[in-house]
């Protein structure tokens, strides 16, 4: 295999793994509490994971899964308790880790779109 057919395979491995995790999010959207204390959060936090534990039949005892920066600890998202949660995590982590590639590769599309146009072959 060249280093072509590598990349070419790691990109379609890529494809597949990220629409196995695309089934783990369904009906996506941004939430926000109002402004609170950290008391209050928890607060929030507790009856939010109480909740869950009941609508999924958890057990008392579970993992909190998040996304966090790895140097400081900041919590850039949570994913929750339930058994698809630390998968879900991994998912955001990696496709944070993947952006920068996806996103040259989409410059990249759109360069080559825009120099093969009707407008400059025909000019």
């Amino acid at each position: 295999m060249t280093d072509q057919d590598d990349i070419t395979q790691a990109k379609l491995s890529f494809i597949r793994e990220a629409r196995r995790y695309q089934q783990l999010f369904q009906n996506v959207a941004w939430t926000a509490t109002a402004d609170q204390t950290d008391a209050e959060h928890v607060s929030w936090l507790t009856k939010a994971l109480a909740s869950t534990r009941e609508n999924v039949d958890l057990p008392e005892t579970t993992m909190l899964n998040a996304v966090t920066d790895s140097e400081s600890g900041l919590v850039l998202a949570l994913t929750g308790n339930t058994p698809d949660a630390a998968d879900r995590a991994r998912f955001l982590a990696g496709l944070l880790h993947s952006l920068p590639h996806i996103l040259d590769e989409f410059e990249r599309l759109l360069e080559a779109e825009d120099s093969v146009s009707p407008e400059k072959t025909f000019v």
